[in-house]
């Protein structure tokens, strides 16, 4: 067993939290770091990831404060009774924080505390995805949060 010193651990927790973005993405919206702006964040989520789980960046929009585009899925294809629990719907054009969930077809993350290893991984489907390109260049250059979903569930096609 490893001893550490108390005043030493806690330095190590410190280090840790900065590098972990759990630590500090409450800074990020807002009450951010001294010397640094308030940022406006866009988070494109692959349904089905293999490697981010859409909990956890579900979780990670919660503490921004983003908005969520809706429906958040295709019918059928979200486990949960409230997809998007917590989160305010977008009303586009939009110019805040917002998440976007991109379903490419991919089989669900399971519910059991086990990595998904069904199918296919979709983690970069939406990077790939010409309309995810075009709303993440309107954010980018625009300022502004376009709907290139038609209001329906957004889907990206499945580039392996």
């Amino acid at each position: 067993m490893c001893r550490i010193g108390r005043n030493r651990r806690d330095a190590l927790h410190h280090v840790a939290d900065r590098g972990e973005g759990a630590g500090y993405v409450h800074h990020v919206t807002s009450d951010p770091y001294p010397g640094t702006p308030a940022k406006t964040v866009l988070l494109h989520v692959a349904y089905g990831d293999h490697q981010v789980s859409e909990l956890s960046a579900l979780i990670e929009a919660r503490t921004l404060g983003a908005a969520i585009h809706q429906p958040v899925a295709i019918d059928g294809r979200w486990a949960e009774k409230e997809p998007g629990w917590g989160l305010e719907p977008i009303a586009y054009p939009y110019d805040g924080s917002a998440i976007i969930i991109w379903d490419s077809g991919m089989a669900p993350i399971p519910f059991e505390n086990v990595p998904p290893r069904e199918g296919n991984d979709s983690h970069e489907d939406p990077r790939r995805d010409p309309d995810v390109r075009r709303q993440k260049a309107a954010f980018l250059f625009d300022d502004t949060l376009i709907d290139v979903c038609d209001g329906a569930a957004c889907e990206a096609d499945h580039n392996p």
